[in-house]
């Protein structure tokens, strides 16, 4: 008999374990330069709608005022969180922890990723799209209330969602193959079809992403769990470059990006689950008749 798992706890400690790296990552020495503002913040203002646009310079206007201590609260803060969702506290304190995982994963999803630069026609789920942050605030959501049972559906939905973003015009250009010059193999394969690379190319991850996305909603079992969790590795490291996360202690990368957390979205159709609810029930009589 395959051994059953507590799934709630194990994704808590999953995401207070992303939460403590991303504030150990906030914690690089270039993370308190122009550096972070520069490579990380300032590209989120390219070609965001206006409304968009201000309201994410104004986030970077604030960062900027003081630059080390709000980086260092942003650290401090993440890295309570995970330490929150890490130990076996009392289950209205991690309770806290997930509430402040919404709310700083919200704040850090629009000023620090752009709204995961939906809005501006070049985001695609192969650079992270629609950003980690999200994936924060949907995962701590749905164990508050809880709806994690329905993570590889949410999963699936949002493999539709990135294979929507790839319909914008920029995806269908010949400039889709500059894109891919950091994996020579996959930019040299497009380019032997010629003119028709680019299409090709945007077709296969369009259709990669929908199909996942599909079986994950309408028939998720474990043998579509483990061909996602395979894709998403490929992703992670062909495109996705492991977040940049190898750069450590020297880089500006701030999370592992957005393949690593989808992997968790899967795990209630990977693990067997125990029945937590019926065992704190029967938890709950013992204690009754004892007293």
């Amino acid at each position: 008999m395959r051994k059953k798992w507590d799934l709630r706890r194990i994704l808590t400690l999953c995401l207070g374990g992303f939460w403590l790296l991303d504030g150990i990552l906030q914690l690089q020495p270039a993370m308190f330069t122009q550096a972070f503002i520069s490579t990380v913040l300032a590209p989120n203002l390219q070609n965001q709608p206006a409304i968009i646009e201000n309201i994410v310079a104004f986030g970077i206007h604030l960062f900027s005022t003081n630059l080390f201590w709000w980086n260092l609260a942003s650290a401090l803060l993440q890295v309570f969180i995970g330490i929150i969702l890490i130990f076996p506290f009392q289950e209205r304190v991690q309770r806290v922890g997930l509430w402040l995982s919404v709310v700083w994963a919200f704040v850090i999803w629009i000023f620090g990723e752009g709204f995961g630069n939906i809005f501006t026609g070049s985001a695609t789920f192969y650079t992270g799209a629609p950003g980690s942050a999200l994936l924060y605030l949907i995962l701590a959501l749905c164990l508050l209330y809880p709806f994690y049972e329905r993570l590889p559906m949410i999963a699936g939905m949002i493999f539709i969602l990135d294979a929507l973003l790839n319909l914008t015009p920029m995806f269908w250009q010949p400039t889709m193959l500059s894109m891919l010059a950091m994996t020579p193999s996959v930019s040299t394969a497009l380019g032997t079809f010629g003119a028709h690379g680019t299409m090709i190319g945007n077709l296969i991850a369009i259709d990669a992403l929908m199909l996942l996305g599909l079986l994950l909603i309408f028939i998720a079992n474990r043998s579509v769990g483990w061909i996602a969790i395979g894709f998403l590795l490929l992703i992670w490291s062909v495109s996705q470059s492991f977040g940049g996360i190898q750069t450590f202690p020297f880089g500006t990368a701030t999370d592992p990006n957005s393949a690593p957390l989808l992997i968790l979205f899967l795990l209630p159709i990977i693990l067997p689950q125990a029945d937590v609810a019926s065992k704190g029930a029967r938890n709950r009589g013992g204690s009754g008749q004892g007293s």
